[in-house]
């Protein structure tokens, strides 16, 4: 995971934005529809005097919101601040999240959890899209089994295996609906920041502590907005 985690947090910023000027055409061949492109810097995911970090890392994140479903456009920029005030913790910086949102692809705005499912629907979504920054983050209507979120990392085996329909969705992540809200949740959990630390974790397990430890990572039920400095250094 080292060297997905170096790789993304060195791309020079001058070239590290390839929505910069979208190629609207591009993106409707590729099956999204009536898209809108929109970029989030720093102004807008560091709200004035509300972060104060030593940044030493970067991590460019891509968001996909589907049009027409629940999610909206603020509530989803709203989401990115509290991931971007999450991984402040971790020296992370957020530099730019390049948001689109379109209609959802092949018609289909649900997702399965499951390659094996729907025709490889999800493997087939992430390897079509127009852009090659991840993590890459979906926002849709809903998920096999009323599932509320869930990320490929390469520990599922997609690099290792050579399962085409796990490569294509490496560091991916699929938000649906029924994550907002989250009833008896800590309010300060991040569903978003969560899948973000399975890519950036490299696993699909949750962090369990035996002191009874809550983090972002811990098991859903006891997870908050922390990040322990042991997570920390491996994400780093």
């Amino acid at each position: 995971m080292l060297s997905i985690l170096v790789a993304l947090f060195t791309f020079p910023l001058a070239h590290a934005n390839p929505n910069a000027n979208p190629d609207e055409a591009l993106w409707v061949q590729a099956g999204f529809t009536n898209p809108s492109f929109e970029e989030w810097d720093t102004n807008t995911l560091y709200p004035a005097g509300k972060i104060d970090a030593n940044f030493t890392h970067q991590l460019e994140l891509a968001v996909v919101m589907y049009n027409n479903i629940a999610w909206t456009r603020d509530e989803v920029q709203a989401r990115m601040r509290k991931v971007a005030e999450i991984y402040a913790q971790c020296g992370i910086e957020i530099p730019v999240v390049h948001f689109v949102a379109s209609d959802a692809p092949f018609g289909n705005p649900d997702i399965a959890y499951n390659i094996h499912r729907n025709d490889h629907l999800e493997a087939k979504i992430s390897a079509a899209t127009p852009t090659a920054v991840r993590p890459l983050l979906y926002f849709v209507r809903s998920g096999h089994n009323q599932s509320y979120a869930h990320t490929w990392s390469d520990s599922h085996g997609g690099r290792t295996t050579g399962a085409p329909q796990l490569q294509e969705q490496l560091n991916t992540s699929w938000i649906t609906e029924s994550s907002r809200p989250r009833i008896n949740y800590d309010p300060s959990y991040s569903t978003e920041a969560h899948e973000i630390g399975h890519s950036l974790l490299n696993t699909p397990y949750h962090y369990e502590s035996r002191s009874g430890e809550r983090n972002f990572f811990a098991n859903l039920r006891y997870s908050n907005d922390e990040i322990n400095e042991q997570q920390c250094t491996f994400m780093r």
